[in-house]
Formats: C-alpha cells, structure tokens, sequence
C-alpha cells in the first residue's frame, strides 16, 4: 500500500461492509499519518487565489459571504492579501474583513493546485483500486471551507461515490436513501437515479430520518451516489474537507473488447504497473488514453511546475515516485514514443535508449542521467510535443526542440509534472 494505515485490512473490510452493500459510514482515524495537514491545505488555498488573480481557470470556485453567494475574485483577494500563517490567523482575518458574516470556500479540481494535494490523493486511489475497478472512469475533487450555513449544492444525490477527507473543524452529513424521497416528491421517479439532482425541500423537515455521519480531522466520510445528502453547520465553527468523487465502474457504459483487454492489463496483480502499452492501444487518440489513465480519472491532470528546468543542472540520479503511474506507446508510423504520467503527456522522436531509460525507471530503479551529454546522433533538433493543460483550462501541445540528450529533455519534463524525484 501507498498510503499507512492503521488497520491493514481496512479496504478488505470496507468493501465488504460498505461498497457492496453501499451503506454510508464514517472511517475513523484510517490513517497513521493523516495525508492532508492544514499546513498543505492553506498552501494549496493561498496558491489557488493566486492562479485566480493571474487568469487561471482549470479550477471553479464559489464564494459565500452571509450564507450569500458572492463574485469570488474580490472577496478572496481581500482575504488573501492579509498576511496568514495559519488557519487561526485565516479565520480572524475573516471576522474581521466580512464583519462576522458567514464565509464559505468551494473550489472544484483542487487537484490541479498543489502537488502535495495530488499526491496522496493518487495514492489514495491507487491503494482503493485493490478493492475498486480500475481505471475509474472519472474523478473529481473539490475543497469545502468555512463556517457557512448553508450548504453550496442544496439537498441533492450525486453520480459519484463520495470519501470526503476531514482535514479541520468538525464535520456533519445528513444523508437518505434513494427511494426516501420518491414518495415525497412529485415528478421524482426511478429515473433520478442516474442525474445529479437538488431537492426543492427543507431538509430539516426530514432530519429525524437521516443517517448522520459526524467526522473529525483525520476521519473519512463515505456516502454513496444513491443517497440524497447535505451538510449540516456546526455551531459557528469553521470545517475543511476535501471531497474526492470516485464514479463505479459498474455504472459506466459497458466496455468494448479492445478496452475490455486494454483495462485488464491495468489490473493484473496487486498493484497498476507502469508499462509499454503499445500492443494493447491503438495509433488513434493513443496520447489521449493514456492521458485519462495516468491522471485516475482526472478531467484534469496533476499541477504542473511551470518555471523551467536550470541549464547546468550536472549530473542527476532519479527515481518514480510510488503513486505515480508511468506508461508509454510507440507510435510506429510516425517514429515517436508517447509518454504518460500524472494527466499530461509528451511525445519524443522514437530511441531505444529512451524505451530502456523507461523500462527501468518504471520498475523503481534509481537511474542516473548526466546533463552534460552531448546530443547524440538522431536526436537532431527532432521536435518533442509536450502536452499539457493551460491556466485557460484548454489543453495545449507545445512543440520543443530537443537540443540534448533525449533522456535529459524526458528527465526536466518528469521532474516538471512531479512523476519523479532526485535522489
């Protein structure tokens, strides 16, 4: 496993009372080490705002100001440019700034913002895919804070199975069956089961029938995509909690041979390995796939660091970081290899030297690459393609000349979309 837990068996027991029979549930304290500190989580914030006032769209956002939902950009750069080191010093500029008004924080693909937010979410899918089809078709992740009362998306069921991660404050879902409301509701038939749907309704009205589901910081919510669901305030104090939706694999449209073989080959033994899948996908949309696969499902892939690599970098020795998966194509017809990792991908002139630097890299040997190689003969000047996502949330491929080394170019990339480390 990825991730440290403190029960071994927890996703053996999990699927056996949770997933299959699908009933909601509060995982206390799974981990050793809880994955997400506040610390990552107000970096993650801070650096979201920052995206957002440098034009930065790949991540949706909604504000609340007084249980009012407001334009974000004004009243998070207010709060922003308040010095804050920590969640204490965050909350007090909110009391100060919104004058004692309620203020809630919603941000969709909040895994695009930090790598240590990505991270171990990847490694949390990865560990959950032991027990849960992989790849999942697609995933979300979304960051809830404040001390809001009222809750952003209303009464409503999703088409995704929620682990909610508690990170601060304390945290209260209310959550139905399916079938609760169908009596209840004109116009409500089977039907809702397969749409993400909001409740014209009080849900307060309905209270005493609910399954409340109270988690702490280090605690996981799970509620499944039957049950209609809403979050409950907590006195006046501020939560944070970051959502990851898992769509089933069951609920997906059935897969066709190729991809029926494509997926089994994700799934042999006990974990996804990293591997040359060029006999199992073909030439069309090769890039794409693999960018679906590597990203768990992800819309979009992980963040990306953007500021290019030193040129005298010396000598390195890299490793694959555990959670990340790595695999790459030969395109044949048109001599490139395609590489993936993490959601984005890079396309590079076809060498045998860079399908053994990957081979290698992907069974987790330390490889070492020496900046100071002169280019070798074939790389010429061939053009790399690197493919990846804007801050206008559109994906870009930007053509590159390899002027070194093949491996050094494919190195500075891995290092860039965060698949590798030094060592």
């Amino acid at each position: 496993m990825f991730l440290r837990y403190r029960d071994p068996q927890l996703w053996k027991e999990f699927h056996l009372r949770h997933w299959l029979p699908r009933v909601p549930t509060v995982i206390r304290q799974p981990f050793r080490v809880f994955p997400f500190s506040e610390v990552v989580l107000l970096r993650a914030m801070k650096a979201f705002e920052k995206g957002l006032r440098e034009g930065d769209y790949r991540s949706h956002c909604l504000v609340s100001v007084g249980d009012v939902e407001r334009p974000p950009r004004r009243p998070l750069k207010t709060l922003f440019q308040q010095p804050s080191h920590t969640f204490d010093e965050l909350e007090q500029n909110c009391a100060g700034i919104f004058q004692k008004q309620r203020f809630g924080l919603m941000i969709t693909r909040f895994e695009t913002v930090d790598p240590s937010i990505w991270s171990p979410i990847t490694a949390f899918l990865a560990d959950a895919r032991r027990r849960i089809d992989f790849p999942v078709p697609r995933a979300f992740l979304d960051l809830f804070y404040g001390n809001y009362l009222s809750n952003f998306t209303g009464l409503h069921r999703d088409t995704q199975e929620i682990f909610a991660f508690v990170v601060r404050g304390k945290k209260r879902i209310l959550a139905w069956p399916f079938e609760y409301f169908l009596g209840k509701l004109k116009g409500l038939g089977p039907g809702a089961r397969y749409f993400h749907m909001r409740l014209p309704l009080d849900h307060r009205k309905y209270r005493r029938d609910a399954v409340t589901l109270d988690a702490r910081p280090g605690d996981i919510i799970y509620w499944p995509s039957d049950y209609w669901h809403v979050a409950e305030a907590q006195d006046a104090s501020f939560s944070a909690m970051i959502s990851l939706g898992v769509i089933r694999q069951d609920c997906a449209p059935k897969l066709n041979q190729e991809q029926e073989r494509f997926r089994e080959r994700l799934t042999v033994g006990s974990a996804v390995p990293s591997q040359n899948m060029t006999d199992l996908m073909p030439e069309k949309n090769a890039g794409r796939r693999l960018r679906w696969v590597t990203g768990f499902g992800f819309e979009l892939g992980g963040p990306m660091d953007h500021a290019r690599p030193g040129r005298s970098l010396g000598n390195v020795t890299v490793v694959k970081k555990k959670h990340s998966l790595l695999l790459w194509k030969v395109d044949r017809e048109r001599r490139q290899i395609i590489v993936s990792t993490n959601g984005h991908s890079i396309a590079l002139p076809r060498s045998r030297r860079i399908e053994t630097f990957l081979n290698r890299l992907s069974t987790g040997e330390s490889v070492p690459v020496s900046h100071s190689l002169q280019r070798a003969r074939g790389d010429g000047g061939s053009p790399i393609f690197e493919t990846n996502w804007n801050k206008r949330c559109q994906l870009r491929t930007r053509k590159l000349t390899g002027k070194r080394d093949l491996r050094v170019s494919l190195i500075d990339w891995l290092l860039r979309v965060y698949a590798v480390e030094r060592t």
